[in-house]
Formats: C-alpha cells, structure tokens, sequence
C-alpha cells in the first residue's frame, strides 16, 4: 500500500501504484459572522437550529499537483422565527504530490479527498 508520509490512507481501494505526498494544508478562508448580537438580539436564550453544507473541489495545479478544498458552510438559526443567529464559512485546502496516474481513476476514486478529508465521507457532499 502506498505511504503518505508515514501514514496509510483511509481507504483500501488506492490503485497499488499510486503514492501521495502531502505538500501543505491550510485555512484558505475563514469567516464568522454574529448577526443576532449586531442586531442587537441576544438579549434572551433561544432554541436553535444548525443547517451544515459541505463541498469539495479538485483542481490539478501542475503536472502531478492537486490542490483540494473543503468548503464547510454552518448556518445557525431560531427554531421559532427562522432568523439567523450566525454564519460560519470555512475554507480549508490542502497542496498532493501525486504519482503519476491518469485523471479519470484519480477522479472516480475520489483519493486525493480521502487523503485530506478522511471525515468527510462521499454520501455527505
């Protein structure tokens, strides 16, 4: 199985001669807004509501370099008059050195994902 700086991947379905180099991860972008205390609403306890969404993108940088993006999106909002208390974006990436492989089992597999996500599974995005 191919190491990926001293690490086994989550998955057991790596094509056998795939390696992947973790080149760098970082927070792209990160933003929390407080609408409710702007607004001047946090004057009493409330019962709230979380509505979560997730997306990934894949972009190939150079020959062998993929560039993958989580972008979580939190929403939380009063369960009785469905305004919003607060917006949570966050966009982390992470920089792959791949071995050379053919984009369409790179894609299809979805391994440069597993790699920097493994929380995040296929059925949630």
């Amino acid at each position: 199985m191919p190491s990926t700086n001293g690490s086994k991947p989550p998955t057991d379905q790596t094509p056998p001669n795939m390696q992947v180099n973790v080149v760098g991860q970082f927070i792209d972008d990160l933003s929390f807004e407080n609408i409710a205390l702007q607004e001047g609403r946090m004057t009493r306890s409330v019962q709230s509501e979380i509505e979560v969404q997730v997306g990934v993108d894949v972009k190939k940088t150079n020959n062998l370099t993929y560039q993958v993006k989580i972008k979580l999106k939190l929403n939380a909002f009063t369960k009785s008059e469905k305004s919003v208390l607060f917006i949570l974006e966050l966009d982390y990436v992470g920089i792959f050195k791949v071995s050379e492989t053919d984009d369409e089992t790179l894609k299809m597999g979805g391994y440069i994902v597993d790699y920097t996500f493994g929380f995040v599974t296929r059925d949630s995005i």
